[in-house]
């Protein structure tokens, strides 16, 4: 009877662990910073600030992302945004992105269309608001 050997699975020193964990945890809070003074930077030279936000937490996902995914590579010599996130590949993918995207628009028109017509939100544009209904119509 032959006997094969059971593989090892190599585990990472506590140190290295805890190594890890801290520059993560560094990673993360630079990364925050980085991604919103870049965000801030190319919104007021761009001239839009209703993009700030958006750009702010853009920014921030992909460094946290590229981050998390370096760091992964270092301690296991292979990795990826798959494997550093735990997302399998499923043949329903597609379906389920679809699926998010149909549900995420629908309610963001569920929230914001009722309360632009009840005239909760008031659009602005370039920094002026727009009058609203009881200052045209005082009582």
């Amino acid at each position: 009877m032959s006997h094969s050997p059971t593989p090892q699975k190599l585990t990472t020193p506590r140190s290295i662990q805890f190594a890890l964990f801290a520059t993560g945890l560094l990673w993360t809070f630079a990364s925050y910073k980085a991604a919103t003074r870049a965000a801030q930077g190319i919104a007021t030279n761009l001239n839009l600030p209703a993009f700030d936000r958006i750009l702010a937490e853009s920014f921030f996902l992909f460094l946290l992302l590229a981050g998390f995914a370096l760091l992964s590579w270092v301690s296991t010599r292979n990795g990826g945004i798959r494997a550093t996130n735990a997302l399998p590949s499923r043949p329903t993918a597609a379906r389920e992105w679809q699926q998010g995207t149909a549900l995420g628009w629908a309610m963001l028109l569920g929230i914001a269309l009722p309360m632009m017509l009840i005239g909760a939100i008031r659009p602005q544009s370039s920094g002026h608001s727009v009058p609203s209904a009881t200052r045209c119509f005082p009582s």
